[in-house]
């Protein structure tokens, strides 16, 4: 049968000839498809472990259901000369990546189940490391538009909110700890429902949440923040008024105009000279009663006894207690195993971190992230991401989340020309 057509068509009195292949027409781009696959993977793989309301009826089926995206991804790939998973330098990483799972499982006295799904959240890992170079921006952009094409709609929808209108709604919670009303676009946290302007946090748990996850991401883009989604993204983390988000988008503020390297002073005491207008202007309006003083600005000050912040809250006064025991005994190098008080919930932090896994659990995943950055050579990147680890591993420990290691991975492998930042299309690292 032939396939082959041609075709004539007339325009302004001219003839333009075209011909196809129909064929062509029913032929899948295996590549793309690969692509497809992956990138869908993995933004599964993102969301739910930050555990944003749309995958709380998933449960243990979204690391389930992105391995078998992967599984199709890597067998369609391995059948193309084009190949996406391509890097070879995976296997210190992964060993290192077993071995601290086991180690977690054993000390939060898991069973056998827990041990075996454990592997589904390993083999991401694996397609992660795995994952040709080349991709690394796309993923970047992917993740940024998916993200910031839904939050335009959310925060459409908080404003509808707050101007008056009556939107669907039920009432939904999240581990027994989380309490919400869920208006399908976005969450309202129920202890903030009597406040004239509640702070925005979409639909992930908390408003530091979504605001660290979109200053990461936001660090994997240096050189494109004038592009439409990431201005977004800004956007919906300034109505967040998370203190950890505001902290580390000030620090980036400044590592981007040291790794871009571009009028590097004078930037400096431009964005020094705005912060101090937007603090001294913080306490002047209505008298200091506005909620950039109230959530940010005062949370800096030093307590009572001054060996601290005010907005330090990441532990309980219980676990506060039962940590500085724990820095004085033997059980700093293995840790407690997991922290259980029904009295004080809302722990997180590297505190948490080191009652439950100890200082054995924190080398652990620093060899496990140094060895997946171990190919980089730019020296820049790299010492920005381990700042952010750090910064962030201090303020809610979750090395682990795909929601945390994803932009850290990216942003430590994203190459950025600094003589055309801004309307450069975006280049990428290379791996032999």
């Amino acid at each position: 049968m032939n396939w082959h057509k041609h075709i004539i068509l007339t325009y302004a009195g001219k003839h333009i000839s075209r011909s196809w292949d129909i064929q062509n027409l029913f032929k899948i781009n295996k590549e793309r498809l690969t692509i497809f696959l992956t990138f869908s993977a993995l933004i599964l793989a993102f969301f739910n472990s930050a555990n944003v309301s749309f995958t709380w009826s998933l449960g243990l089926l979204g690391p389930i259901l992105s391995c078998a995206l992967l599984i199709v991804a890597m067998l369609i790939s391995n059948s193309q000369k084009q190949k996406v998973f391509t890097r070879r330098d995976f296997l210190l990483p992964m060993i290192v990546c077993i071995l601290l799972y086991l180690y977690l499982n054993t000390m939060e006295k898991k069973n056998i189940l827990g041990y075996t799904f454990s592997f589904f959240y390993i083999f991401i890992y694996f397609a992660i490391l795995r994952l040709d170079a080349r991709y690394y921006q796309r993923l970047s952009n992917c993740i940024c538009k998916v993200l910031a094409t839904f939050l335009i709609v959310s925060i459409a929808a908080f404003f509808l909110h707050l101007l008056g209108a009556n939107l669907p709604h039920r009432s939904a919670s999240w581990a027994d700890w989380y309490f919400y009303t869920d208006y399908y676009l976005f969450l309202l946290d129920d202890r903030y429902m009597q406040q004239l302007f509640p702070r925005f946090h979409s639909i992930f748990l908390e408003p530091g949440h979504m605001g660290t996850i979109l200053v990461l991401l936001l660090a994997t883009q240096i050189g494109h923040w004038k592009r439409w989604y990431n201005l977004v993204m800004m956007f919906a983390m300034l109505i967040s008024f998370s203190l950890a988000a505001y902290g580390l988008f000030v620090i980036l503020i400044f590592i981007r105009m040291w790794v871009l390297n571009r009028h590097v002073v004078r930037n400096a005491i431009i964005a020094v000279t705005a912060l101090a207008a937007i603090v001294g202007g913080s306490f002047v309006y209505k008298q200091g009663d506005n909620m950039l003083n109230q959530l940010i600005v005062l949370r800096f000050a030093l307590n009572e006894t001054g060996d601290d912040i005010v907005g330090n809250n990441r532990v309980s006064h219980n676990l506060e207690a039962e940590y500085q025991t724990l820095i004085h005994s033997s059980d700093i190098l293995f840790g407690r195993g997991k922290w259980v008080d029904e009295e004080s919930m809302g722990n997180a932090g590297y505190k948490l971190f080191l009652y439950e896994y100890g200082i054995a659990g924190f080398l652990l995943v620093a060899l496990f992230y140094l060895l997946s950055f171990a190919d980089v050579h730019n020296k820049r990147l790299y010492f920005i991401t381990v700042v952010f680890a750090l910064v962030n591993f201090w303020i809610r420990a979750y090395p682990l989340w795909f929601a945390f290691y994803i932009p850290y991975f990216l942003m430590v492998h994203q190459h950025i020309d600094t003589s055309t930042y801004d309307t450069c299309k975006p280049t990428l690292s290379r791996h032999e």
